[in-house]
């Protein structure tokens, strides 16, 4: 497994509701993460004392209500990768306390609106690609039930 890691042959796949309408239908983030300089519970975009992070992303749906869902797959796994990339282009995660998704939930729901929703690699023993996938919690996918879906 550890070898997948570093080879990036693992397949993270997440969905999100981000803050504001995303123009891009696609495309992918690639900027370095480390420790916030001031806060060290956050991690931010940085330059020094940094790891490279890349995360690819797609546009699935936009709601009039200013909001984009998004499906993201991981290159590279650092903390909180999603969460930090989003904000550092300036879409947040919904609900996201930590890195400035909402100063409150709008939703009134625990938790940002993150959801791993597939991993995939080769069994360390038999290489044989495996697959796991759960779809979106209740509460996540009542909140898309409630918003408006733009044309």
């Amino acid at each position: 497994m550890t070898d997948q890691l570093k080879a990036h042959t693992i397949t993270r796949q997440y969905k999100a509701l981000v803050k504001g309408i995303m123009e891009n239908n696609r495309g992918t983030i690639d900027m370095p993460i480390g420790r916030h300089p001031k806060d060290r519970i956050r991690m931010a975009v940085v330059k020094e004392n940094s790891k490279e992070a890349v995360t690819h992303f797609e546009t699935l749906k936009r709601y009039a209500e200013g909001y984009t869902l998004m499906q993201f797959r991981l290159e590279t796994g650092r903390t909180h990768q999603i969460r930090v990339h989003m904000q550092a282009i300036g879409y947040p995660i919904a609900g996201d306390l930590l890195y400035k998704g909402n100063k409150k939930n709008p939703f009134k729901t625990e938790g940002q609106c993150l959801h791993a929703e597939l991993l995939g690699f080769k069994h360390p023993r038999t290489g044989e690609y495996m697959e796991f996938s759960a779809p979106l919690p209740e509460a996540f996918q009542a909140i898309l039930d409630g918003l408006k879906e733009i044309e």
